[in-house]
């Protein structure tokens, strides 16, 4: 009997001299609102953009060689008070080096102090830039309010000659509050004028009264900012209170998702608007998204899986800068130093600037029946 331990014991020793080590496994957490309201345009299609990213991270050796992403993905169901929870859980508990999502300024304002109190990187999936004010260790991942309002207002006044506007927007979404309101800086600036400034709110269905007033006033163009599945409906309510054909209709990115043409239908022919993301881009890391996102879902994906694949990316090259045993500190430091990474946003390649906000080129498109389309 103790020869033949003798004999195990040896066996097993060897067994382990020559197995491969364990890979280094690097643990990050992202948070969305897989289920509530916000689950039909957003989360979803956010879990699919991460987990793409996951596997092309891994496939590639992103992170360096040895190394594998392990990604914790929860459910906040749009609730702050669970998105809170689940950046407190993640920071502590679950220990993962960096936190990506929540979704959208509503969500991401009030977790990016628990972020910055806790000191974990978060990248929020929004684009206020007072969630990076909230402190060094928080990030955006779109584009600020003043940069694309200030391509749309310029397109407004010199391409389609409009002088006179209405807004509507999400009065208690402070991203959509600071659009409206470069919206309206810039488009003065070009010499035109806001005729009247209308909020809405994500739990609004009827839409009646605010679409006839507007439908009554003498305006060139509208700018629409809210979720897709709002702006889709208020545009069709505006539509049937009569707004002039001759209206020139321009908005907010977020109508780039097919929610909003799917609800929208034929009230969105001729919607122009700045975004992030289109399928149609060149550029390696877009061509290896959609081809992996159509083989998943037989379908092009929308600008929100676009985003968390983005998100992933960003992280991944953050954590193989920062190097192998890094801490949460250095992977901050090296999120804040990515310069022209390839990218599935924009045109392909994206930065930080030294203010630790998002650079990187947007796109015009429009709706042409019900499609989705470059301006050219």
């Amino acid at each position: 009997m103790k020869i033949a331990s003798a004999l195990m014991l040896g066996l097993g020793l060897l067994l382990y001299a020559v197995s491969p080590l364990r890979a280094d496994e690097v643990v990050i957490a992202a948070q969305y609102p897989l289920s509530g309201p916000m689950a039909s345009y957003s989360g979803p299609f956010l879990k699919e953009g991460t987990e793409i990213a996951i596997q092309r991270i891994n496939e590639t050796h992103m992170l360096g060689e040895g190394r594998t992403l392990k990604v914790i993905i929860e459910d906040n169901a749009g609730d702050r008070n669970q998105a809170i929870s689940l950046m407190n859980r993640f920071a502590t508990s679950d220990n993962a080096l960096a936190v990506l999502g929540v979704y959208g300024s509503f969500l991401s304002l009030p977790t990016a102090p628990v972020a910055n109190e806790l000191k974990v990187p978060f990248l929020a999936i929004a684009a206020s830039p007072a969630i990076v004010q909230a402190g060094p260790w928080s990030f955006i991942l779109i584009e600020q309010p003043d940069s694309s309002m200030k391509i749309l207002s310029e397109y407004a006044a010199d391409k389609l000659k409009v002088k006179t506007a209405a807004s509507v927007y999400d009065r208690a979404n402070d991203a959509s509050v600071r659009l409206k309101d470069s919206f309206s800086k810039y488009f003065k600036e070009h010499g035109g004028t806001v005729v009247s400034e209308d909020g809405i709110s994500q739990q609004d269905t009827n839409f009646a009264p605010i679409a006839t007033k507007i439908a009554s006033e003498k305006i060139d163009v509208l700018f629409l900012e809210s979720v897709p599945s709002v702006a889709g409906n208020f545009l069709v309510q505006v539509r049937q209170a009569g707004l002039d054909p001759s209206v020139k209709l321009i908005a907010s990115g977020q109508v780039s998702s097919p929610v909003f043409r799917d609800i929208a239908g034929a009230a969105a022919n001729g919607i122009q608007y700045p975004a992030d993301y289109d399928a149609d881009m060149p550029g390696v890391e877009n061509k290896y998204f959609v081809d992996a996102y159509k083989k998943r879902n037989n379908k092009v994906p929308d600008q929100n899986a676009a985003w968390a694949y983005t998100g992933m990316l960003l992280l991944a090259h953050a954590i193989h800068d920062a190097g192998p045993g890094a801490d949460r500190a250095k992977v901050r430091d090296a999120l804040a130093k990515l310069h022209d990474v390839d990218t599935a946003l924009g045109d392909g390649k994206y930065s930080y600037d030294k203010d630790r906000m998002p650079d990187f080129k947007l796109i015009m498109l429009q709706v042409v029946n019900g499609k989705q389309e470059l301006v050219k």
